[in-house]
């Protein structure tokens, strides 16, 4: 028997997670093995979008120069919007991603990149990272394949596994390695969906479900069962045929495309009239847009044909074209990023359609708390809410709807957490308080792990080959 065998709190792995709730998301990991060494590794490194959060996003509680590899699981704001500032911070490795993470997030970065600079400069600040900081990134993208292993340093091997949540999104197993040692598993879900309309249907392989593992997951939606009703294209239907405009605030990826899907089948349905004019106003929004439509992205192919009739993209002057889109008083729809209303071109219009008595705002994914989306949502009709600084009478509809969702509901992650065999430990993370511990008291029944946590930003978990070993306070 190995001389280590006897001390197995030797080999171990801290898991920090540096978000309190959805957005920011970013996983700390330091790694001890039983030689004395350490060395730590990062899992996303996002933007946070709530409000009380923002100041997170100015610096890092940790030193990047420790940091040995980075690993994204896809392409979102909240989960790669500070990567740039890990660069500006000392790292210089790699960052591991899939093909089409690859391709989409220099398009990503360098648009948060340029919103973060006009709201530094708009609070005389300093830009949380420059343009050359974006540029190392993208330079030190390393393209991984789903389901090849690879090492992104000594004693580790890490495997991709391509999931629904998003085209490019990827959950990584991450397994730590150590002569005489059993391996250290952990399994990093990212955002986590089955189904995409976009996206063939994918499965975890069972040489993975069979592990003992350590399982983090998402938990966005967990103290939600899906509703399983639809309602997008009947509120719409329902704007449409009273005279109203709708407008719909998008995310730029995923929800762009699937929401002009769905716009394309109700005019092959006869269900609204090709003869209203569809505007996609959002620089990013456009760009993901094309690379779906031309072919470039690993998506069923068949689905390339999404784009509605009288689609018209706000571009070149949008000052200009935004004016006079508001001033016409014909009916029309418009997608706008961001997907909560608090971001890019979304604001001007729900400032001016919210005070419109037969128009609608449809929010069409999860909103979190402070944004636009949860104010407006919230709000009574005839009252006075606050958008972005302009105090305005809600008049309008607000509708919302989860059906476009990538993220897994409690039922789904139940269904998906069921498939492992093993589950020493299921952390959970990336939720709001109430979601995250509902969902691990519904876990506990229905999924029987050895034993359940909840990540936050104050307090970690040590775990070894074994599952849980120890929690901690950390010192964020």
């Amino acid at each position: 028997m190995s001389k280590y065998r006897k001390n197995y709190g030797s080999f171990y792995c801290d898991i920090q997670a540096l978000h309190p709730e959805v957005t920011g998301s970013c996983m700390l990991c330091v790694v001890r093995l039983p030689d004395g060494k350490k060395f730590k590794f990062v899992v996303d490194c996002g933007l946070f979008q709530e409000r009380k959060y923002w100041e997170f996003n100015k610096n890092l509680p940790f030193n990047a120069n420790d940091v040995q590899f980075v690993l994204i699981t896809h392409n979102h704001v909240d989960h790669v919007g500070r990567l740039a500032l890990l660069s500006r911070k000392g790292y210089g490795g790699k960052y591991y991603a899939s093909e089409d993470t690859c391709k989409l997030l220099p398009l990503c970065l360098r648009d948060s990149g340029r919103i973060l600079a006009s709201s530094c400069k708009a609070h005389n600040e300093n830009p949380i990272y420059e343009e050359e900081d974006i540029d190392t990134v993208v330079n030190n993208l390393q393209q991984v394949v789903p389901r090849e292993q690879f090492k992104p340093c000594e004693n580790v091997v890490v495997t991709a596994i391509r999931n629904n949540h998003l085209v490019g999104a990827v959950s990584y197993l991450v397994q730590i390695k150590y002569p005489g040692f059993e391996d250290i598993n952990i399994l990093f879900t990212g955002d986590i969906k089955e189904q995409n309309m976009f996206l063939e249907d994918t499965s975890v392989p069972k040489w993975i479900r069979d592990l003992p593992l350590t399982i983090v997951t998402e938990s966005t939606y967990g103290n939600e069962r899906a509703t399983g009703k639809p309602v997008f294209k009947h509120n719409l239907i329902r704007a449409l045929k009273r005279g109203g405009s709708v407008v719909v605030p998008v995310f730029s990826l995923g929800r762009t495309q699937e929401v002009l899907y769905v716009l394309k089948t109700l005019q092959d349905e006869g269900k609204i009239s090709s003869d209203i004019p569809i505007y996609l106003d959002g620089k990013l929004a456009i760009a993901y847009t094309k690379m779906y439509s031309s072919g470039s992205l690993n998506i069923k192919p068949f689905m390339v044909d999404f784009l509605p009739e009288n689609l018209r993209f706000v571009e070149g002057d949008k000052k200009a074209k935004r004016r006079d889109i508001k001033a016409d008083t014909s009916q029309k729809i418009i997608l706008c990023s961001s997907g909560m209303g608090t971001f890019g071109s979304a604001p001007s219009y729900i400032q001016h359609y919210i005070k419109i008595k037969n128009c609608m705002i449809h929010f069409s994914g999860y909103c979190t708390e402070g944004s636009v989306g949860r104010t407006l949502k919230e709000a009574a009709p005839g009252t006075e809410v606050e958008v972005c600084g302009l105090m305005v009478e809600k008049e309008a509809d607000v509708e919302y709807t989860d059906e476009f969702s990538g993220h897994a509901h409690e039922d789904d992650l139940i269904d998906y957490l069921s498939c492992f065999n093993d589950i020493k430990l299921l952390a959970i993370n990336h939720g709001e308080e109430d979601s995250k511990r509902q969902f691990g008291r519904d876990a506990k029944q229905e999924v029987s792990p050895k034993d359940i946590f909840v990540l936050d930003r104050e307090n970690a978990v040590r775990i070894n080959s074994f599952g849980f070993e120890k929690s901690f306070k950390t010192k964020f």
